[in-house]
């Protein structure tokens, strides 16, 4: 059926479109309630067919099979190759495991040593440094020196003392002087440490005749008389009076024979 609209164009509407008036009720004016029809049974489901499902089970698992066989193992020669690798290797025998050798105890060893040597440095430092601060060389015993003090014309002021003087006369210039004074020194060092029997019956000196020229010359040591004895000279006094020239030789040990040969004739003392 068409209907004109205002338009003027024509739409086609079929019937089935349009609903015929609903005719309300008189009392409400509202239509009554449709009544609901009873729910639809659904029907059970079908069970799959074993054969089907076998037959799907089957072909997921021979599917998988090749792919996982392609994924471990290694195709071709590769494959070939390592099979035969593989069987020609024997299985290695496993070494026994040795025992670790226990490690010496360095630490405690170098602590010992350490400690050691500090033991040794402080008992050197104790015997070689006094309580000043600084070690002490030994001082060389050398014979004194004597000067014109020490003499009263010819005679040596001996002060009381009986026993003898040997008094040697050198000068700095003469190189056979260094001989007379290194006997003199050694037979200093062991009369003042009582090394010998002569201690406290002998004694020495010396007279450098380049500072004292003119007590060198007094007793005929140097100057221009022909009769100067020249260098070195060792005179020998008794009781302080001059008894002549010492013969001997011109070592320690010869002036210790000598001075005991001295006394031994009763010469030495007075």
């Amino acid at each position: 059926r068409q209907r004109p609209l205002s338009t003027g164009v024509e739409v086609y509407m079929p019937r089935s479109a349009v609903s015929p008036a609903r005719s309300r009720s008189p009392a409400a004016g509202k239509s009554p309630a449709r009544s609901k029809s009873p729910a639809r049974s659904k029907s059970p489901a079908r069970p799959a067919t074993p054969a089907k499902s076998e037959k799907k089970a089957d072909g997921e698992k021979k599917a998988d099979e090749p792919a996982a066989a392609d994924s471990v193992e290694p195709s071709g020669a590769k494959a070939a190759a390592k099979t035969t690798s593989a069987a020609g290797k024997s299985p290695k025998a496993e070494k026994p495991l040795k025992p670790a050798a226990p490690k010496p105890a360095k630490s405690a060893n170098i602590v010992f040593v350490l400690s050691a040597l500090a033991v040794l440095v402080a008992l050197a430092w104790v015997v070689l440094v006094p309580a000043g601060g600084k070690a002490k060389k030994p001082k060389a015993i050398k014979a004194p020196f004597a000067s014109e003090k020490a003499f009263d014309g010819q005679t040596v002021r001996a002060k009381g003392f009986q026993g003898s003087h040997v008094i040697s006369f050198t000068d700095k210039s003469c190189p056979h002087c260094v001989e007379a004074t290194e006997a003199l020194d050694g037979l200093e060092a062991k009369l003042k440490a009582q090394a010998t029997k002569l201690a406290g019956k002998l004694k020495v000196a010396q007279v450098d005749c380049s500072k004292h020229a003119d007590l060198c010359t007094k007793f005929g040591v140097a100057g221009d008389s022909e009769d100067a004895s020249g260098y070195p000279t060792l005179l020998w006094f008794r009781a302080g009076e001059l008894q002549g020239a010492y013969d001997g030789e011109r070592t320690t040990q010869g002036l210790e024979e000598w001075a005991i040969t001295k006394e031994a004739e009763g010469a030495l003392t007075q």
